[in-house]
């Protein structure tokens, strides 16, 4: 008897520490799966915040250089950060990683699981020494976009009209929750609608702004919080008027001319004015060649007292400017008497530019010199359609002009822009416009200015991004 109760008293010890060793034993076989990723969210142009369920105990250390983003696929090289904080103790936790520079300074970056976060081994530890699970390259998670739409800019297009530019593509908007804040001039929005080749121009319909239409007015937008939300549903923070300034981004009118341009009899020292709506000033040029707002003739009128092409452009304080306007003027003489003479009165009379043929009986005893005229084809009336020059004198059918191309490629151009499809946009700019663009391959604000202007010209959407109408529109133009 005394053995059996013994035999007892020991099975009933084994018992307790099989029991022991095997909850031992199943606690450390399930520690590193104790530490299980919920999501990763980028929540500004340079951090991630990474969410971690620990059901057990607290995060005690992270190592920042186990977290990577899988950007090439593969696992090669990844975009890696530069240091991880604790953010958040609790359920779930969330470590913040930190990146060298921007690397999400798209407000619309996000990365599909095909491409986004992968966690080696011990990229956390909590106080009971449990760690993370592996999360391997070839099954990445997801990282969201956490960051709101940013205000951009601002600009008027129109008396009644003022274009909002932000830094991602927008669903929704709200129209009451953009409001000015001069009251001296009682601007008042009335609606909104969303523009642009990628959606991130907001259209501001107004009452008419009159005579300030092309008016700056300095920190003159306030926007409310969730007046506008991206396509994940993130809002745009509360934007008080401060730098939300609302600039001119109207360009003045194509230059007209006074005495219409043409042929003119009897007409010379002929006094001539140049006038562009919405203009500060107004450069020209007499000799053919191109003006810009910072070289040309300025005195206007001016005299003339013999033919010239004249180009002129209108530029205003904002950095706006017209197209250039072309104007050809050919003065004929006559005071009557002799062979093949024309007698015409005095004052001066506009003629329908016309060959000279067609008003003076020219004795013609001389051989025919071929006076080909590019652009002119088989006419010997009106102007190039190419350099602007009379038709008059053409003898002939100009040669085709070659078809140029330009490989301006798939992705829409846009302030920052990079690479040889913006060289090819240089080299268009350049021939179209003249403008003696460095073909560098760099797209500034100076060229987005001069690309929303041309867009205007052309009847497309001025938003300064070159997407698939205005890459069209571009080719089409010059061939």
């Amino acid at each position: 008897m005394q053995f059996i109760k013994k035999f007892s008293s020991l099975m009933l010890v084994l018992s307790l520490v099989f029991f022991s060793v095997m909850v031992s034993f199943t606690s450390k076989v399930n520690a590193a799966a104790d530490v299980a990723t919920a999501g990763a969210n980028i929540t500004s142009a340079n951090t991630i915040d990474v969410y971690l369920n620990n059901p057990g105990h607290n995060i005690a250390s992270v190592d920042f250089s186990k977290f990577h983003i899988d950007v090439n696929t593969g696992g090669v090289d990844p975009l890696n950060p530069v240091s991880a904080v604790i953010h958040t103790a609790g359920n779930p936790w969330i470590i913040t990683l930190t990146f060298a520079g921007t690397p999400f300074s798209d407000t619309a970056t996000a990365y599909d699981a095909s491409h986004g976060m992968y966690i080696d081994a011990l990229a956390v530890t909590d106080t009971n020494g449990d760690t993370n699970e592996v999360i391997a390259h070839g099954a990445s998670i997801a990282v969201n976009d956490d960051q709101n739409p940013v205000f951009v800019s601002a600009e008027t297009t129109s008396d009644t009209n003022i274009a909002v530019t932000f830094s991602e593509s927008v669903t929704v908007v709200e129209a009451g929750g953009i409001d000015f804040t001069f009251p001296v001039h009682g601007v008042v929005v009335t609606a909104a609608a969303i523009d642009g080749d990628d959606n991130t121009i907001v259209n501001l319909t107004t009452n008419p702004l009159g005579n300030d239409f092309n008016s700056v007015y300095p920190e003159g937008l306030d926007i409310a919080a969730d007046a506008v939300r991206d396509v994940s549903g993130y809002t745009n923070a509360n934007l008080a008027s401060i730098d939300n300034d609302v600039e001119d981004g109207i360009s003045p009118e194509t230059p007209t001319i006074n005495p219409t341009h043409g042929v003119r009899v009897n007409a010379l020292p002929q006094t001539t004015t140049i006038s562009s709506v919405g203009s500060e000033s107004i450069r020209y040029t007499l000799d053919g060649t191109t003006p810009n707002c910072s070289t040309g003739l300025t005195a206007n009128p001016f005299t003339l007292t013999s033919d010239k092409t004249v180009k002129a452009i209108g530029c205003d304080e904002s950095d706006n400017f017209s197209s250039v306007a072309t104007f050809e003027y050919i003065f004929v003489n006559h005071s009557g008497g002799g062979s093949g003479a024309v007698s015409l009165p005095a004052p001066a009379l506009l003629v329908t530019p016309i060959a000279l043929s067609e008003i003076i009986a020219i004795p013609i005893s001389a051989p025919i010199v071929s006076n080909i005229i590019e652009g002119c084809e088989n006419r010997t009336t009106g102007f190039s359609t190419t350099t602007g020059k009379s038709c008059v004198g053409n003898t002939g059918a100009s040669p085709a002009t070659p078809i140029i191309k330009y490989n301006f490629g798939n992705s829409i151009l846009k302030n920052g822009s990079r690479g040889e499809a913006v060289k090819e946009l240089q080299r268009f700019l350049n021939q179209v416009l003249n403008l003696g663009l460095v073909v560098d391959g760099r797209l500034g604000p100076k060229t987005i200015a001069v690309i929303k202007k041309w867009q205007k010209d052309n009847g497309l959407v001025s938003d300064g991004l070159i997407g698939p109408k205005t890459k069209e529109k571009m080719l089409g133009s010059i061939n």
